[in-house]
């Protein structure tokens, strides 16, 4: 067992020269309290240097094992790359020199996606991936994890030269640790904002995304229908059609988003429970924000841009006030089901319900009626059938049956309405909302940065930003029903 260290002494007796630790000891001889400290300081001096040495060795041992681990992958990427070198020659289907230099692209870009792909499974608390965010840094910048000096490094490296760490979109780059992270994290937050239940939910409804390249105002152009079409005589020109009559929707998108901290803390205790759980809640409420906007249209009725009217209204022949059964819900289809288009009334759409969105009280009869065939009371050969019909049967669902679909039903959990539903046409046969998005993508943006001043060097914090920017608008009430509120 090592002696206990006291640094104090260690250090006192350590700075004493030859002459000097003579006299002390010719002191002590005197003076048991002088010979008490020479002892304590010899001993602690002895444990250190014990420390120390271990301290070393397992520094060598750590920069072995990360030169190791970074050789056998530069060894087996090269076999890749001369693999598939030799497999382009062969084949006569570029020169050499090209099918190296393609080769060696791949495997760079093979190497760097392996590394991506450990860190998002240790973002995701898998298995199979790094054992811990020291491990990760370790291996992808090739340095060994000694001590909180060499650690601090890569805490300043979690943010590249333009202050953040994001997703790139280049596959021909150098592998930093800043852009390795920023993979990673886009690619777990994107995995996790694809399986929010709130992302599923808004799916049902929407019928047309689109990407804009500014904040302006985004249009929706609606368009009636042709009816049906005339006969066409032999001999007799095809005739022109009576263009639909049109108006449009319009929105405008606007940014959501705010930001949390991973401290200095965190990073040095090698501490990736703050960082994951960051970015599974940021991403959460990023999709959370975006259903409840849309589905507390719902309930606020807003008036609709195209014709001047609230969403559900008389005139819309989509609104009722009675409570969720399977005789509302018959009447719900019917009402649909003689939707006409735009400014035809003889055009019926035929709008078919697909989705049935309740508040969290209705969730078990919502089920129960998804799964039924609904009937009124008395039927023949259906005794004491009620609301809730009899079990839907299972040939119904098979393709081509000619049945329309059993409804899904959806819980809105904000809603704060015991009886409040709704009833939802498919989305990409009936428009229902359009979406629009700010850039290229649907999904909201993570970035880690030095924000707020400098907050890595002011506050030993690197702060994760999120970014969502969007906006929609109803773009047609035929495809919504809603009972009660």
């Amino acid at each position: 067992m090592d002696t206990k260290i006291d640094l104090d002494a260690a250090r006192w007796w350590a700075s004493l020269d030859g002459s000097e630790k003579r006299t002390a000891e010719k002191i002590a001889e005197d003076q048991p309290s002088w010979a008490e400290r020479i002892i304590v300081a010899k001993n602690s001096t002895e444990a250190l240097e014990r420390y120390e040495a271990r301290e070393r060795q397992r520094v060598v041992e750590a920069e072995m094992a990360a030169r190791a681990d970074e050789q056998q992958w530069q060894t087996n990427l090269a076999r890749a790359a001369e693999l598939d070198r030799r497999a382009a020659e062969a084949a006569g289907l570029i020169p050499a020199d090209q099918a190296l230099a393609a080769a060696q692209v791949r495997v760079v870009a093979e190497d760097r996606d392996k590394k991506v792909d450990n860190l998002v499974r240790l973002l995701a608390g898998q298995g199979g991936g790094y054992p811990s965010i020291h491990r990760a840094w370790s291996h992808v910048t090739g340095r060994a994890v000694v001590d909180s000096a060499g650690l601090r490094d890569g805490w300043a490296e979690m943010i590249d030269d333009a202050g953040h760490a994001q997703a790139q979109e280049s596959v021909v780059f150098p592998t930093t640790w800043a852009g390795v992270l920023g993979d990673a994290v886009t690619r777990r937050m994107i995995a996790e904002y694809a399986a929010s239940p709130s992302t599923a939910a808004v799916q049902a409804v929407v019928s047309s995304s689109s990407f804009a390249v500014d904040f302006r105002s985004q249009r929706f152009e609606r368009l009636g229908g042709y009816g049906t079409l005339p006969i066409v005589n032999q001999g007799v020109p095809y005739q022109p059609l009576t263009s639909p009559a049109n108006d449009e929707a319009s929105f405008t998108i606007a940014k959501r988003g705010g930001t949390e901290d991973y401290t200095l803390e965190a990073w040095l205790a090698d501490d990736i429970q703050p960082l994951r759980s960051a970015i599974v809640k940021l991403t959460r409420a990023a999709a959370g924000t975006l259903a409840r906007a849309i589905f507390d249209t719902f309930t606020t009725n807003p008036t609709l841009t195209y014709d001047g009217s609230a969403l559900f209204v008389a005139g819309h022949s989509n609104t009722a006030t009675t409570a969720l059964s399977a005789a509302a819900l018959g009447a719900a289809r019917k009402a649909m089901r003689k939707q006409a288009a735009l400014s035809d009334p003889a055009d019926v759409i035929g709008a078919v319900p697909r989705s049935l969105f309740v508040a969290a009280d209705l969730e078990d009869t919502a089920v129960a009626l998804a799964v039924s065939v609904p009937m009124a009371a008395g039927v023949s050969g259906q005794a004491g059938a009620t609301n809730m019909g009899v079990q839907r049967p299972p040939e119904w669902d098979q393709p081509g049956c000619g049945v329309p679909p059993a409804l899904m039903p959806i819980v809105v959990p904000h809603w704060s309405s015991s009886t409040q539903w709704v009833l939802a046409a498919d989305p990409t046969s009936v428009p229902i909302i359009a979406i629009g998005y700010l850039g290229t993508t649907a999904n909201p943006a993570i970035t880690i940065g030095n924000f707020s001043g400098g907050s890595m060097y002011s506050s030993d914090k690197v702060t994760l930003k999120i970014q969502h920017v969007w906006g929609f608008a109803v773009v047609d009430h035929r495809g919504l029903y809603r009972g009660n509120t």
